[in-house]
Protein backbone atom coordinates (compact mmCIF):
# COMPACT_ATOMS: atom_id res chain seq x y z
CA UNK A 1 0.00 0.00 0.00
CA UNK A 2 1.50 3.30 -1.15
CA UNK A 3 2.13 6.04 1.77
CA UNK A 4 -0.83 8.48 0.05
CA UNK A 5 -3.38 4.85 0.60
CA UNK A 6 -2.19 4.35 3.53
CA UNK A 7 -2.80 8.06 4.75
CA UNK A 8 -6.24 8.03 3.05
CA UNK A 9 -6.77 5.12 5.46
CA UNK A 10 -5.25 6.08 8.50
CA UNK A 11 -7.18 9.54 8.28
CA UNK A 12 -10.95 7.31 7.42
CA UNK A 13 -10.16 5.33 10.57
CA UNK A 14 -9.30 8.50 12.45
CA UNK A 15 -12.61 9.87 11.79
CA UNK A 16 -14.69 7.13 11.49
CA UNK A 17 -13.52 6.18 15.47
CA UNK A 18 -14.27 9.81 16.78
CA UNK A 19 -18.20 9.49 15.04
CA UNK A 20 -18.11 5.86 17.00
CA UNK A 21 -16.78 7.44 20.29
CA UNK A 22 -19.43 10.31 19.86
CA UNK A 23 -21.95 7.47 19.48
CA UNK A 24 -20.56 5.95 22.47
CA UNK A 25 -20.79 8.54 24.09
CA UNK A 26 -24.30 9.44 23.82
CA UNK A 27 -24.70 5.55 25.09
CA UNK A 28 -22.92 6.70 28.13
CA UNK A 29 -24.71 9.46 29.03
CA UNK A 30 -28.48 7.49 27.90
CA UNK A 31 -27.25 4.91 30.78
CA UNK A 32 -25.88 7.53 33.15
CA UNK A 33 -29.44 9.22 32.78
CA UNK A 34 -31.44 6.00 33.22
CA UNK A 35 -29.34 5.08 36.64
CA UNK A 36 -29.97 8.55 38.12
CA UNK A 37 -33.65 8.47 37.05
CA UNK A 38 -33.61 4.62 38.84
CA UNK A 39 -31.75 6.63 41.68
CA UNK A 40 -34.27 8.95 42.21
CA UNK A 41 -37.56 6.94 41.50
CA UNK A 42 -35.83 4.61 44.66
CA UNK A 43 -36.25 7.97 46.95
CA UNK A 44 -39.68 8.95 45.78
CA UNK A 45 -41.62 8.61 48.80
CA UNK A 46 -45.53 8.49 49.59
CA UNK A 47 -46.92 10.01 52.54
CA UNK A 48 -50.06 8.69 54.43
CA UNK A 49 -51.17 10.84 57.35
CA UNK A 50 -54.09 9.51 59.79
CA UNK A 51 -56.48 11.43 61.29
CA UNK A 52 -55.57 11.66 64.89
CA UNK A 53 -58.60 10.41 66.40
CA UNK A 54 -57.62 7.28 64.77
CA UNK A 55 -57.33 4.10 67.19
CA UNK A 56 -54.57 2.11 67.74
CA UNK A 57 -56.15 -1.01 65.97
CA UNK A 58 -57.34 0.92 62.76
CA UNK A 59 -53.36 1.95 62.33
CA UNK A 60 -52.51 -1.75 62.99
CA UNK A 61 -54.92 -2.18 59.95
CA UNK A 62 -53.95 0.80 57.88
CA UNK A 63 -50.10 -0.50 58.27
CA UNK A 64 -50.97 -3.90 57.20
CA UNK A 65 -53.16 -3.03 54.05
CA UNK A 66 -50.85 -0.89 52.83
CA UNK A 67 -48.12 -3.47 52.95
CA UNK A 68 -50.40 -5.80 51.31
CA UNK A 69 -50.50 -2.95 48.00
CA UNK A 70 -48.02 -4.67 45.04
CA UNK A 71 -47.34 -0.81 44.48
CA UNK A 72 -45.67 -0.81 47.49
CA UNK A 73 -41.97 -1.82 48.86
CA UNK A 74 -41.60 -0.89 52.30
CA UNK A 75 -43.80 1.12 55.26
CA UNK A 76 -42.03 2.99 57.95
CA UNK A 77 -44.46 4.03 60.37
CA UNK A 78 -43.88 7.36 62.29
CA UNK A 79 -45.75 8.34 65.46
CA UNK A 80 -46.90 11.41 66.63
CA UNK A 81 -44.61 11.14 69.44
CA UNK A 82 -41.81 10.72 67.36
CA UNK A 83 -42.73 13.53 64.70
CA UNK A 84 -42.38 15.91 68.15
CA UNK A 85 -39.24 14.73 69.06
CA UNK A 86 -37.75 14.98 65.12
CA UNK A 87 -39.80 18.90 64.82
CA UNK A 88 -37.75 19.65 68.67
CA UNK A 89 -34.59 18.19 67.01
CA UNK A 90 -34.79 20.27 63.72
CA UNK A 91 -35.73 23.28 65.07
CA UNK A 92 -33.73 23.63 68.19
CA UNK A 93 -36.84 23.84 70.94
CA UNK A 94 -39.87 22.43 71.97
CA UNK A 95 -42.49 24.50 70.09
CA UNK A 96 -45.26 22.10 70.94
CA UNK A 97 -44.71 22.56 74.61
CA UNK A 98 -47.43 25.46 74.54
CA UNK A 99 -49.90 23.51 73.19
CA UNK A 100 -52.41 21.45 75.21
CA UNK A 101 -52.11 18.72 72.23
CA UNK A 102 -50.10 17.16 69.56
CA UNK A 103 -51.18 18.50 66.38
CA UNK A 104 -49.25 16.39 64.27
CA UNK A 105 -50.25 13.43 62.15
CA UNK A 106 -49.18 9.61 62.86
CA UNK A 107 -47.79 9.14 59.36
CA UNK A 108 -47.26 6.30 57.25
CA UNK A 109 -43.80 6.86 55.00
CA UNK A 110 -44.35 4.98 52.03
CA UNK A 111 -41.27 3.58 49.68
CA UNK A 112 -42.37 2.81 46.58
CA UNK A 113 -42.03 -0.36 44.22
CA UNK A 114 -39.47 0.23 41.58
CA UNK A 115 -42.44 -0.47 38.34
CA UNK A 116 -44.95 2.12 40.64
CA UNK A 117 -43.30 5.42 40.18
CA UNK A 118 -45.18 7.02 37.52
CA UNK A 119 -47.58 9.64 37.85
CA UNK A 120 -50.75 7.76 36.62
CA UNK A 121 -50.02 4.60 38.86
CA UNK A 122 -49.14 6.86 42.24
CA UNK A 123 -52.53 9.09 41.24
CA UNK A 124 -54.68 5.89 41.51
CA UNK A 125 -52.72 4.58 44.36
CA UNK A 126 -53.50 7.41 46.25
CA UNK A 127 -57.48 7.82 45.88
CA UNK A 128 -57.46 4.10 46.58
CA UNK A 129 -55.66 5.17 50.00
CA UNK A 130 -57.86 8.11 50.33
CA UNK A 131 -60.69 6.03 50.28
CA UNK A 132 -59.61 4.27 53.45
CA UNK A 133 -61.11 5.05 57.03
CA UNK A 134 -58.95 6.67 59.27
CA UNK A 135 -56.51 8.08 56.61
CA UNK A 136 -56.65 11.75 56.51
CA UNK A 137 -54.78 13.10 53.43
CA UNK A 138 -52.25 11.20 50.96
CA UNK A 139 -49.56 12.92 49.40
CA UNK A 140 -46.43 12.61 46.77
CA UNK A 141 -44.30 14.85 44.82
CA UNK A 142 -46.33 14.66 41.63
CA UNK A 143 -44.89 18.07 40.04
CA UNK A 144 -41.15 16.19 40.47
CA UNK A 145 -41.97 12.85 39.01
CA UNK A 146 -43.28 14.50 35.96
CA UNK A 147 -40.52 16.71 35.34
CA UNK A 148 -38.52 13.80 36.30
CA UNK A 149 -40.01 11.60 33.22
CA UNK A 150 -40.62 14.34 30.98
CA UNK A 151 -36.67 15.25 31.00
CA UNK A 152 -35.47 11.65 30.43
CA UNK A 153 -38.00 11.63 27.96
CA UNK A 154 -36.38 14.65 25.95
CA UNK A 155 -33.43 13.41 26.57
CA UNK A 156 -33.69 10.24 25.17
CA UNK A 157 -35.07 11.95 22.27
CA UNK A 158 -31.88 13.97 21.83
CA UNK A 159 -29.48 11.10 22.19
CA UNK A 160 -31.93 9.51 19.43
CA UNK A 161 -31.51 12.22 17.21
CA UNK A 162 -28.02 12.85 17.86
CA UNK A 163 -26.99 8.99 17.35
CA UNK A 164 -29.36 9.38 13.56
CA UNK A 165 -27.02 12.37 12.58
CA UNK A 166 -23.39 10.94 13.37
CA UNK A 167 -24.91 7.73 11.59
CA UNK A 168 -25.76 8.99 8.45
CA UNK A 169 -22.18 11.27 8.84
CA UNK A 170 -20.54 8.12 9.24
CA UNK A 171 -22.37 5.97 6.18
CA UNK A 172 -21.62 9.30 4.17
CA UNK A 173 -17.72 9.03 5.00
CA UNK A 174 -17.10 5.67 4.60
CA UNK A 175 -19.29 5.65 1.07
CA UNK A 176 -16.97 8.74 -0.29
CA UNK A 177 -13.86 7.01 0.92
CA UNK A 178 -15.00 3.73 -0.97
CA UNK A 179 -15.66 5.66 -4.06
CA UNK A 180 -12.40 7.24 -4.24
CA UNK A 181 -10.41 3.78 -3.73
CA UNK A 182 -13.17 2.54 -6.66
CA UNK A 183 -12.37 5.68 -8.79
CA UNK A 184 -8.40 5.17 -7.98
CA UNK A 185 -9.01 1.18 -9.02
CA UNK A 186 -11.87 1.74 -11.64
CA UNK A 187 -9.17 -0.10 -14.28
CA UNK A 188 -9.43 -3.18 -12.16
CA UNK A 189 -13.19 -2.99 -11.16
CA UNK A 190 -14.01 -2.82 -15.25
CA UNK A 191 -11.57 -5.66 -16.03
CA UNK A 192 -13.29 -7.87 -13.51
CA UNK A 193 -16.36 -7.15 -14.56
CA UNK A 194 -15.87 -7.58 -18.25
CA UNK A 195 -14.68 -11.12 -17.42
CA UNK A 196 -17.97 -11.95 -15.79
CA UNK A 197 -17.08 -11.31 -11.93
CA UNK A 198 -19.95 -11.26 -10.23
CA UNK A 199 -20.30 -7.61 -7.95
CA UNK A 200 -20.04 -9.32 -4.74
CA UNK A 201 -16.65 -10.72 -5.63
CA UNK A 202 -15.57 -7.54 -7.17
CA UNK A 203 -16.51 -5.68 -3.81
CA UNK A 204 -14.30 -8.15 -1.66
CA UNK A 205 -11.37 -6.40 -2.04
CA UNK A 206 -12.89 -2.78 -0.80
CA UNK A 207 -14.76 -4.85 2.44
CA UNK A 208 -11.75 -6.40 3.12
CA UNK A 209 -9.78 -2.43 2.94
CA UNK A 210 -13.16 -1.05 5.02
CA UNK A 211 -13.62 -3.87 7.37
CA UNK A 212 -10.14 -2.99 8.54
CA UNK A 213 -10.64 0.53 8.77
CA UNK A 214 -13.62 0.30 10.79
CA UNK A 215 -11.65 -2.13 13.28
CA UNK A 216 -9.14 0.37 13.64
CA UNK A 217 -11.77 2.99 13.99
CA UNK A 218 -13.42 0.70 16.67
CA UNK A 219 -10.52 -0.02 18.58
CA UNK A 220 -9.50 3.73 19.14
CA UNK A 221 -13.28 4.57 19.85
CA UNK A 222 -13.19 2.15 22.47
CA UNK A 223 -9.99 2.90 23.81
CA UNK A 224 -10.91 6.33 24.41
CA UNK A 225 -14.51 4.97 25.80
CA UNK A 226 -12.20 3.63 28.75
CA UNK A 227 -10.28 6.28 28.93
CA UNK A 228 -13.27 8.79 29.73
CA UNK A 229 -14.61 5.87 32.30
CA UNK A 230 -11.62 6.16 34.16
CA UNK A 231 -11.02 9.55 34.76
CA UNK A 232 -15.15 9.84 35.22
CA UNK A 233 -14.71 7.28 38.00
CA UNK A 234 -11.79 9.08 39.31
CA UNK A 235 -13.46 12.43 39.33
CA UNK A 236 -16.73 11.69 40.42
CA UNK A 237 -16.43 8.36 42.45
CA UNK A 238 -20.36 7.65 42.74
CA UNK A 239 -20.31 7.37 38.94
CA UNK A 240 -18.72 3.96 39.03
CA UNK A 241 -21.99 1.49 39.93
CA UNK A 242 -23.94 4.28 37.66
CA UNK A 243 -21.61 2.65 34.88
CA UNK A 244 -19.78 -0.74 35.60
CA UNK A 245 -17.24 -2.37 33.08
CA UNK A 246 -19.73 -5.12 31.96
CA UNK A 247 -21.99 -1.80 30.70
CA UNK A 248 -18.74 -0.18 28.55
CA UNK A 249 -18.40 -3.85 27.31
CA UNK A 250 -21.63 -3.88 26.18
CA UNK A 251 -21.68 -0.41 24.72
CA UNK A 252 -18.31 -1.56 23.05
CA UNK A 253 -19.62 -4.80 21.38
CA UNK A 254 -22.83 -2.63 20.29
CA UNK A 255 -20.27 -0.16 18.63
CA UNK A 256 -18.40 -3.07 16.54
CA UNK A 257 -21.76 -4.22 15.52
CA UNK A 258 -22.62 -0.88 14.23
CA UNK A 259 -19.12 -0.17 12.55
CA UNK A 260 -19.37 -3.74 10.89
CA UNK A 261 -22.82 -3.13 9.45
CA UNK A 262 -21.90 0.92 8.76
CA UNK A 263 -18.94 -0.91 6.93
CA UNK A 264 -20.21 -3.57 4.59
CA UNK A 265 -23.66 -1.63 3.68
CA UNK A 266 -21.67 1.49 2.51
CA UNK A 267 -18.91 -0.12 1.01
CA UNK A 268 -21.38 -2.71 -1.03
CA UNK A 269 -23.76 -0.05 -1.96
CA UNK A 270 -20.68 2.29 -3.63
CA UNK A 271 -19.73 -0.67 -5.30
CA UNK A 272 -22.77 -1.77 -6.83
CA UNK A 273 -24.23 1.46 -7.59
CA UNK A 274 -20.76 2.31 -9.07
CA UNK A 275 -20.92 -0.98 -11.55
CA UNK A 276 -24.59 0.18 -12.29
CA UNK A 277 -23.47 3.71 -13.78
CA UNK A 278 -20.92 1.55 -15.97
CA UNK A 279 -23.70 -0.61 -17.34
CA UNK A 280 -25.95 2.29 -17.87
Amino acid sequence: MSAYKLKISWKTSWSLSLILFILGLTAVVFSYARYVKQAVKQDIRMQVFVDSKTSTSELHTIFKSLNQLPQIDTVFSVSKEVAAKQLKHDLGEDVLAFLDENPLYHVFEIRLAENATESSILASLQRTISAWHGVSEVMFERDFIDRLNLNIKYLSYALFFLGSILIIIALNLISSTIQLSIVENSEDVRTMHLIGATRLYISKPFLRKSLLEGLCAWGLALAWLFATQYFLNRMFPFLESALPLTTILIIGFAILLLSVCMVGLSTLSAVFRFLSRKQG
